[in-house]
């Protein structure tokens, strides 16, 4: 199992659907390794490292597949053993790193910029021969606290950091060099967020281009899809669109569900802003079928408040705005993202009172 779990690692990123595929259909027997793996460091706590890292792969290729049981698990395990490990090295690095992932998964950004934080200085602080990887981590740290940064808001910083990473991993040359279309993409989201949306898409397409060279074609669907957005804020709706059917394909190919329901609502956000409001409920709807499909209740409610915008801002069909507005709150709740709600609850509230304004 353990080979097996290393052989569908690798395999992420040249063929994510036999990864996807082969970890839903090992899952029984990936948790029944991650019970063995937690009995193993109760025996021997010297099997630390070992543990942490193969639960920590395991999490991984959990963390979006919608098996919230199976993913708290693999956490608990690759928790318990990095704890157990005495020295910082690649195992703690990588115990760290993932715990900051999950924190920006759970939109807990304060708790994540401190961890990334923490993280680069631990990482500048080791000389970079110290552990075989540190240089790798050393870039890695950067571009954790560049993501973390770029989630809370502080573009500016966060772009630094990435070209930092990029250079760091560019320095790395073959070790580095399928990391560099990531920190490109990374880079050109902060742009389109400063609203430099010339050299976002510049941006986008020399990450594309190092992504195709390097058959990663999942990434290359990421560069695409995200560039879509800055097209579309470029009033290239057009552009937008191809953009997206190309990272469709892909994601079709690679079966990723998840990824496929972004793009349909994506899509629908184009059509929207290009005033063709058929062509955007019926990629809201799409989007939405999806989500469900797939038990994805975070999304459900996204797509269910962006069908009452659509009802509410431009189609005027208030009463229909406010239900799906109602379903998507009580989505909010159940998962509790109170944030959300409340922001969805003063869009009810303006619509209710121009529902009340046109009876009157």
């Amino acid at each position: 199992m353990i080979k097996l779990v290393n052989f569908i690692y690798q395999k992420v990123k040249t063929d994510s659907k036999m990864a996807l595929n082969l970890t839903l259909l090992e899952l029984p027997n990936l948790l029944a390794l991650l019970d063995w793996l937690a009995r193993l460091i109760e025996k021997d706590n010297s099997t630390a490292e070992r543990v942490s890292d193969i639960a920590g792969k395991v999490e991984q290729l959990l963390a979006d597949l919608n098996r919230p049981v199976a993913l708290v698990r693999a956490i608990a395990v690759r928790k318990e053993a990095a704890d157990l490990i005495p020295e910082w090295g690649q195992s703690r690095f990588n115990s760290e790193r993932l715990l900051i992932e999950r924190l920006l998964q759970d939109g807990k950004f304060q708790s994540a910029y401190k961890k990334a934080q923490t993280l680069l200085e631990k990482a500048k602080a080791v000389v970079s021969t110290a552990y075989k990887s540190a240089d790798y981590d050393l870039a890695t740290a950067h571009l954790m606290l560049g993501r973390v940064l770029h989630w809370g808001g502080q573009a500016v910083s966060a772009l630094d950091l990435l070209m930092e990473s990029q250079r760091l991993f560019e320095i790395l040359e073959e070790r580095g060099e399928h990391m560099v279309p990531l920190t490109l993409t990374e880079q050109a989201d902060n742009l389109t967020s400063l609203g430099r949306l010339d050299e976002a898409v510049e941006t986008y397409d020399e990450s594309i281009n190092r992504s195709e060279k390097l058959k990663d074609f999942r990434q290359m669907a990421i560069s695409k899809w995200n560039r879509a957005d800055a097209l579309r804020r470029q009033g290239k709706y057009a552009n937008a669109l191809a953009s997206l059917e190309e990272a469709l394909v892909i994601f079709k190919s690679q079966n990723e569900p998840k990824s496929i329901a972004g793009i349909w609502h994506q899509i629908g956000v184009t059509h929207q802003d290009a005033e063709d409001y058929e062509q955007a409920e019926f990629a809201y709807r799409r989007s939405l079928e999806i989500k469900t499909q797939n038990n994805d209740r975070a999304g459900q409610a996204s797509s269910l408040t962006q069908l009452g915008n659509l009802y509410y801002v431009n189609l005027n069909r208030l009463e229909e705005a406010v239900t799906f507005y109602r379903q998507a709150v009580d989505i909010y709740v159940e998962i509790g993202d109170l944030h959300t709600e409340g922001f969805v609850h003063n869009n009810i509230a303006s619509a209710l009172h121009a529902l009340k304004y046109y009876d009157e």
